[in-house]
């Protein structure tokens, strides 16, 4: 596996495990209901990564794996749920019928825009902020966002702080 650097929403080290969450968000989408959109938002150098620690657990003892990875997605009811990746490997993803790598945002992470078969676009971002920022003040994802509405040529029915 080449070796590169991605950055989950939270990682973290208990009781011998490495755990690795990423959380989603949508105002649009209930995304606990709809597990293949979950599954169409996974960035592919993180897909490559899960996929690698996924087959280190299946060298563990079964209930034993060293790496527990996470999906958090909010309800629009409120709260959240949670999904394990195993879970999510067995869901047939939405077609993807087009996909386009936007060169120059994050060396070996660059967002890719996805273009579903219903004619819908997904604009996945591996890290927000990517790896590369170097900025003297933090992230804005508001300011983010507000500059990719407007850069953008066609007509928006949502956007949120977390990747689309």
């Amino acid at each position: 596996m080449d070796s590169f650097t991605i950055a989950c929403d939270k990682m973290f080290i208990a009781n011998g495990k490495n755990y690795f969450v990423e959380a989603m968000f949508s105002d649009r989408f209930e995304l606990s209901d709809d597990l293949a959109e979950i599954v169409a938002r996974i960035h592919p150098a993180k897909k490559t990564v899960f996929e690698h620690l996924h087959r280190e657990n299946l060298k563990e003892k079964p209930g034993f794996e060293k790496n527990i990875i996470e999906f958090n997605v909010n309800k629009t009811s409120g709260g959240s749920e949670s999904f394990p990746y195993s879970r999510l490997r067995g869901i047939t993803p939405k077609k993807v019928v087009r996909e386009v790598e936007i060169e120059g945002f994050d060396n070996n992470a660059n967002p890719v825009i996805r273009e579903l078969d219903n004619g819908s676009l997904r604009i996945v971002f591996c890290n927000l902020p990517p790896i590369s920022y170097s900025g003297d003040s933090n992230f804005d994802m508001d300011d983010f966002g507000s500059k990719l509405l407007k850069s953008a040529k066609a007509r928006i029915i949502c956007i949120s702080s977390y990747p689309i």
